[in-house]
């Protein structure tokens, strides 16, 4: 019954264009926060195991469900994820993704320093966490 609730309350326009733009606008300050080049962000996440990358992937995530949830149209996520046969299993896996990404993205903001930038990483982490279970109310 409250997970009934929670799906209901994270499919709702209103909750999914707040998750959109704190995901959106963390992700943003998160690489903007970064000051490396894109091959070096790819080696740091690869070999130092940082999440610098999934801050790159917030971005388009969160404008998904920040348009999601100004318009109410799902013409947006279809252009992501497709309306095919496979669908189910592509939600399954982002949703998946997202909620892994996220504890990760937490757990890693325990050992940062700063505290804007530690903020803004623990509001990705859990801005991932919530975007991978709503997409179980898509």
């Amino acid at each position: 019954m409250a997970e009934t609730k929670l799906l209901k309350l994270l499919g709702n326009r209103i909750t999914s264009g707040i998750l959109g733009l704190s995901l959106l606008v963390s992700s943003i300050y998160l690489v903007a926060s970064i000051k490396v080049n894109f091959y070096d962000l790819l080696y740091e996440t690869l070999v130092y195991f940082n999440p610098y990358f999934l801050y790159i992937i917030g971005i388009p995530l969160g404008l998904e469900r920040l348009i999601y949830g100004i318009t109410g149209n799902k013409k947006f996520s279809d252009f992501f994820f497709g309306r095919t046969e496979f669908t189910a299993m592509y939600l399954y896996f982002l949703s998946l993704f997202g909620i892994v990404m996220g504890i990760f993205i937490v757990i890693y903001s325990i050992a940062l320093t700063g505290t804007l930038v530690k903020a803004m990483d623990i509001i990705d982490g859990v801005s991932f966490i919530l975007f991978g279970i709503s997409l179980v109310a898509l």
